[in-house]
């Protein structure tokens, strides 16, 4: 069992206390003073150099110690120093809060930029996770929250407290709960690869799902019923039925009759019809026939007049874009000729430039003195070939812009040249279709009319399309009336369709009838199904029961006068899961401080055999305690007394 110990603790400017050093004895150590002293600060320095938290869990604390006007005092170290022996070896660790100040570029002071936290295990710097990782070792932070505060256990939810003691007790199997019982072996049978809680919730799912169908039935039942029609003398409906049937096939015989005969009228008349159509096609294509060799002419002149006036008025077209283009052109060469005139006196400027020497040209820029004389013509001649040099630079280039200038101006002029060869051309072929006869003559299309009139063949169509006409004219064509054989018909359908809505009724309520029966059916068997599935559900709360009471009795064992209580029955007779703890029958809450504070240590004897671990446990408000249950773990009692200083004894 590993055994940790309190050897001591340093405190420095925490919570408050500005410098403490506290001696801890190996068994017990008693702390007391008046409210204020410190004396859960001490505890909260313990759990911070561990935790950093304080004594409540909490992260975000106030560390930092105030000055007498109640603000914060700047730039002074925070920091709490344990000396712990673990297992008889000594072992420091070391937390220090500290402020940190910078001094920003071009700023004349430093100013407050944070906080960072120093962490040193045997005087060892580590960071945040070595160091957790070293604690960690001493012991687990949430072992040591379980042993080191005895109200720590009982005020943590059921399911944590629950966790705690299932993992302590270890686990019961499902064999074991069920034992000899047969309905609870036949559960376990029931699982096929799911656990209790995963049988129970898809119990649960089905039971509602077949709860709801059991309660919606009857109200469709009632609902089939209350939509039954009433019953009638069917055997008279499908009597007079069949009669109106008879009836109205008597009716459709009389119309195909009718029919028939209409049809053999109709034959002929759509021969006569089909004749005239023939005859009005060819009239229609002998007058066409007609009129193009009567107007062949006609059209040959006027095609031939459109094709000179279109000829015409693209040439004219022609000859305006050339006189445009020649116009460009000259105004181009125009251009041309400025630039050969400007680079022409350009050429005269440049010929005309001489060298000139002035008379600081020979002087020493450094002192100011007349160079010699061999110096000075040396200069001078420098001076004339450097001149000379882009003279004759500057005049070639002048000579090779004056060529391209002059080049351009030919080019431009044999383009104009042939530009007006072309303007003449295209004018004078303008010239020759516009005296084309063609264009000034009037051309009139000619009367087909007597032409075709007066045709043998148009007129022997004519005569064939009069007879046709005539013989359909004295045809016989009146149609039998069977207005009143059809209103007839119409009624006797009507009455029909009325006995078949209402034969449709005895339909309904057939159905009706067999829907009933069959929801009647369902319901039955869903009752039986619901009634079974409540039942499963009544054996696994039996089993869970079972299961409780064998694990509470396991967990109770462990415990010296604490029990608890970890099944709770309803006013409804159901049950539900708890965990409360108990002293002689007394719950955990309505215990007196005492009492509470040693049902705790009762409770943390029992983790530390089960954990393998001895923590220092500090007991708050120990002054209320007559008589504190022993404990094998170093224990730190925190008395509240009439003394103005913290006293350790």
């Amino acid at each position: 069992m590993k055994d940790i110990r309190i050897k001591s603790i340093a405190l420095l400017n925490f919570k408050g206390i500005r410098d403490l050093k506290v001696d801890f004895y190996e068994d017990l150590t008693t702390i007391s003073g008046r409210n204020g002293l410190g004396k859960t600060t001490i505890f909260d320095a313990f759990t911070y150099v561990l935790f950093g938290k304080d004594s409540h869990d909490r992260k975000d604390f106030d560390i930092k110690t105030l000055g007498p006007d109640g603000k914060v005092i700047e730039r002074i170290p925070h920091e709490v120093t344990a000396e712990l022996l673990v297992n008889g070896q000594e072992v420091t660790l070391r937390r220090c809060y500290v402020e940190k100040w910078t001094k920003k570029r071009g700023a004349a002071e430093e100013v407050f930029t944070g906080h960072e936290e120093e962490r040193y295990f045997n005087g060892v710097p580590c960071s945040a996770r070595e160091y957790a990782a070293k604690v960690a070792e001493i012991c687990d932070e949430s072992v040591f929250k379980f042993t080191t505060n005895p109200l720590y256990f009982t005020a943590q939810k059921t399911d944590v407290q629950r966790a705690m003691l299932f993992r302590m007790a270890g686990g019961v199997s499902n064999e074991e709960v069920a034992g000899d019982r047969r309905e609870f072996r036949e559960l376990l049978a029931k699982l096929t690869g799911k656990n209790l809680e995963e049988y129970r919730r898809e119990l649960a799912a089905k039971r509602k799902r077949v709860k709801e169908a059991v309660e919606f039935i009857p109200a469709r039942i009632d609902e089939r019923r209350r939509d039954m029609p009433e019953t009638e003398d069917w055997k008279a409906l499908e009597a007079k039925k069949e009669t109106l049937l008879k009836e109205m096939d008597a009716l459709d015989a009389s119309l195909s009759d009718i029919s028939k005969r209409a049809a053999a009228r109709n034959g002929e008349r759509k021969k006569d019809a089909d004749a005239l159509s023939a005859v009005l096609t060819r009239i229609y294509e002998r007058k066409a026939v007609i009129q193009e060799r009567e107007l062949k002419g006609y059209y040959a002149e006027k095609r031939e007049q459109e094709e000179a006036s279109e000829r015409l008025v693209s040439l004219r077209k022609d000859v305006e874009r050339i006189r445009e283009k020649i116009s460009a052109k000259g105004a181009y060469v125009e251009d041309l000729n400025r630039q050969r005139a400007a680079l022409l006196a350009e050429w005269k400027e440049i010929g005309a430039q001489q060298l000139s020497f002035g008379e600081g040209d020979f002087v020493c820029p450094t002192c100011g003195r007349t160079l010699d004389m061999d110096t000075i013509e040396q200069k001078r001649e420098a001076m004339t070939v450097r001149f000379n040099a882009e003279k004759a630079k500057l005049l070639e280039a002048n000579k090779a812009a004056g060529m391209s200038v002059r080049n351009k101006i030919n080019e431009a002029m044999a383009d104009v040249k042939t530009l007006e060869e072309l303007l003449a051309k295209k004018e004078r072929l303008c010239g020759e279709v516009a005296d084309l006869p063609i264009l000034g003559k009037r051309i009139v299309m000619p009367e087909t009319g007597s032409a075709v009139e007066n045709d043998m063949e148009y007129m022997r169509l004519r005569a064939e399309e009069e007879s046709i006409r005539k013989r359909m004219a004295e045809a016989p064509g009146a149609a039998e009336d069977t207005a009143e054989i059809k209103r007839r018909k119409a009624d006797i359908v009507g009455e029909v369709s009325d006995i078949d809505a209402r034969l449709g009724r005895r339909e309904t309520i057939r159905m009706n009838e067999k829907r009933i029966s069959e929801l009647e059916e369902d319901l039955r068997k869903l009752s039986q199904e619901l009634t079974g599935l409540e039942g499963e559900e009544f054996t696994i709360q039996q089993f869970c029961r079972a299961r409780v009471e064998a694990i509470e009795g396991r967990v109770n064992a462990m415990f010296s006068e604490v029990r608890f209580k970890m099944f709770e029955t309803q006013i409804n007779g159901g049950e539900v899961e708890t965990c409360e703890a108990t002293v002689n029958g007394v719950p955990f809450s309505s215990l007196n401080n005492a009492g509470r504070i040693n049902a705790g240590l009762d409770i943390i004897n029992a983790i530390c055999r089960f954990e393998g671990v001895r923590v220092p446990c500090f007991i708050d408000n120990a002054e209320a305690v007559n008589k504190v249950r022993g404990t094998e773990s170093q224990m730190v009692r925190l008395v509240v007394s009439d003394e103005n200083e913290l006293t350790v004894w």
